[in-house]
């Protein structure tokens, strides 16, 4: 299942490229967002992605923070409730890679805010994040 998520973002003259994509609540775990970190280097034109409780672990975590960099026409990520931080929270690895991008990308609307307490970076979920109404 998850080594097709790619393709709906590869262009298709039949039909236009998705611009949102939820899969929350889906447990694509890691190998799914491996799929997610290739088809967002595709130069797709995705928008806004929710990726919300899917069971993806801290080091997947820091491979999107990576893609999410270079992406430059995603403008809304829901990540909140991934991570083996310790219940919702995302671990230091990927705490510091989401507070790289962000700041690199402070348009980037995300349901998590990133902060450092004690030189340590770290996540806290943020409630009201503007979200479009999704199509799919």
């Amino acid at each position: 299942m998850c080594t097709p998520l790619h393709r709906p973002f590869h262009p298709n003259p039949s039909r236009p490229p998705p611009q949102a994509l939820n899969l929350s609540h889906n447990r694509i775990s890691d190998a799914g967002a491996d799929a997610i970190v290739a088809a967002l280097s595709c130069n797709c034109s995705l928008q806004q992605l929710d990726l919300r409780h899917c069971s993806i672990s801290d080091k997947a975590l820091v491979k999107l923070a990576h893609a999410c960099s270079v992406a430059t026409s995603l403008e809304t990520l829901l990540l909140w409730g991934n991570g083996w931080g310790g219940g919702n929270g995302f671990g230091s690895a990927a705490a510091a890679a989401w507070r790289e991008v962000l700041l690199g990308r402070p348009a980037l609307r995300v349901d998590f805010e990133s902060y450092v307490a004690d030189g340590v970076p770290m996540v806290a979920h943020v409630a009201d994040v503007a979200w479009d109404a999704m199509a799919c």
